[in-house]
């Protein structure tokens, strides 16, 4: 499946933590690129911050308490303080909405406040990166320095953190490894949603299943908390999922869905697990008997519409699925 992309991003074993399986790993960060691609954020700072997630929690989003011993949760472990200045930096340039209390232990709010507070760390490193304090480092160690030590931290503070921790295998050894390997999963995710449009371009719906089949059409998102799809999975709106016809894709078909929201276009993966999308009544409940809505053509999670679109305000929107 696509989600391979990332299967050569190690797991940190931090002690005292559960790991997380290969496939929660290759799906959360699958979710965050997806996300932070429709940030805006570069290539180089979507490495970063996944090696920040896979050195701070081992990619799960419950983590509590830094192996540093430093008081953190989440995915990007941030101190109470920091989570609250890094909300506020998501709600001041992006989508407003995420509450530092109520969504702290969100995974989908903690993959966009990092998608928020990267560029700061990464754009402050580039700000100190000539300092002699820093010699030798580049712009994601120097980033990653300036993430433990606080934003204020000036170019000693950071250069007193990688000079004596940049030895360690486990903190050096493990940042510049999988900041490497993200970007070649990185490259590895653009060469194959170019290569889905290009061997969509032209083809039909009645395309083989060989090739890329390339629908256009609308995308909506639906939320059935507690109920189990067809795939025989509890649907779980916090998961890069979608229903779709089986005429279209099979069951575990990984596709991909593309917006174009008049500036450029976003694209995310998704897994079919489960059937639709189906005709609703107007308080948005499935119409009994079941009958496929002919103008919608994918029904995603809340959390792939997120980022997808950027928000669930639209509702739904005209999307190109290319399943392969």
């Amino acid at each position: 499946m696509a989600y391979s992309f990332w299967d050569n991003v190690q797991i940190r074993e931090i002690p005292g933590r559960k790991k997380v399986t290969e496939d929660q790993k290759n799906a959360l960060i699958e979710r965050a690129v997806s996300t932070w691609k429709s940030m805006g954020l570069t290539d180089p700072q979507i490495a970063f911050a996944t090696t920040v997630m896979g050195h701070k929690s081992g990619f799960d989003a419950n983590a509590q308490g830094a192996a540093d011993g430093s008081h953190g949760y989440g995915l990007g472990q941030f101190t109470d303080d920091a989570w609250e200045d890094a909300v506020n930096r998501y709600n001041d340039n992006y989508e407003p909405g995420i509450d530092a209390v109520e969504h702290r232990k969100d995974p989908d709010a903690q993959i966009r406040v990092m998608g928020a507070w990267v560029p700061h760390a990464w754009d402050k490193a580039g700000e100190i990166a000539g300092d002699p304090n820093v010699k030798g480092y580049n712009q994601a160690q120097i980033a990653y320095g300036t993430w433990n030590q606080g934003p204020d931290a000036d170019a000693k503070d950071v250069g007193t953190y990688l000079k004596g921790n940049w030895h360690d295998p486990d903190t050096g050894g493990y940042f510049d490894t999988t900041y490497d390997r993200a970007m070649q999963g990185l490259s590895l995710r653009k060469d194959y949603l170019a290569s889905a449009r290009e061997e969509g371009d032209g083809q039909s719906r009645e395309s083989g299943r060989n090739n890329v089949t390339v629908y256009q059409g609308e995308a909506t998102y639906y939320n059935l908390p507690g109920a189990i799809t067809a795939s025989g999975e509890p649907f779980d709106a916090k998961k890069f999922t979608a229903a779709m016809t089986a005429e279209k894709a099979g069951l575990g078909d990984t596709v991909t869905v593309e917006y174009n929201n008049g500036s450029k276009t976003n694209s995310v993966c998704v897994t079919v697990n489960d059937r639709g999308p189906f005709a609703r009544d107007a308080q948005g409940k499935p119409i009994k008997p079941l009958t496929p809505d002919a103008n919608i053509i994918i029904d995603l999670t809340p959390a792939a519409f997120r980022a997808l679109v950027g928000s669930l305000g639209p509702g739904r929107v005209p999307v190109t699925v290319r399943v392969p």
